[in-house]
């Protein structure tokens, strides 16, 4: 992939609210005119978060940790927390898919986009 598209894509992620820092970005021809490109990304997970609780239902969640805590009851507030971390895992993924959507838009010789989180705990990195 040519200097200027490599830098719409960076300029694109670094500008997006949901990304705090970019590592490992690089791109591979696959064909003519064909490319594949892959980050890893430090995720703002309060952003993340932010998104997901304006697209859902944010006073359902709210309600059901205020009467968990209200009651005492640990087991109910073990479950909603372990439901709440699903739906923040799931919406991490839709984020993924965003960003990958969108840099397939920006630069339309992109055939595969790979966007992992970056986890600065694994050594090997």
């Amino acid at each position: 992939m040519d200097d200027q598209d490599m830098r719409k894509i960076l300029h694109f992620l670094k500008n997006d609210s949901v990304v705090d820092a970019l590592y490992d970005c690089k791109s591979e021809v696959i064909g003519p005119g064909s490319f594949r490109f892959k980050a890893e990304i430090d995720f703002n997970g309060q952003v993340v978060v932010q998104n997901y609780l304006k697209r859902t239902k944010r006073e359902e969640w709210a309600k059901l940790f205020r009467e968990a805590a209200k009651k005492g009851d640990d087991p109910a507030m073990l479950n909603i927390m372990s439901n709440y971390g699903e739906e923040v895992v799931t919406a991490l993924g839709s984020e993924v898919i965003r960003l990958e959507k969108q840099i397939r838009e920006l630069v339309p010789g992109i055939q595969h986009v790979d966007i992992e989180a970056h986890n600065p705990m694994d050594q090997s990195l």
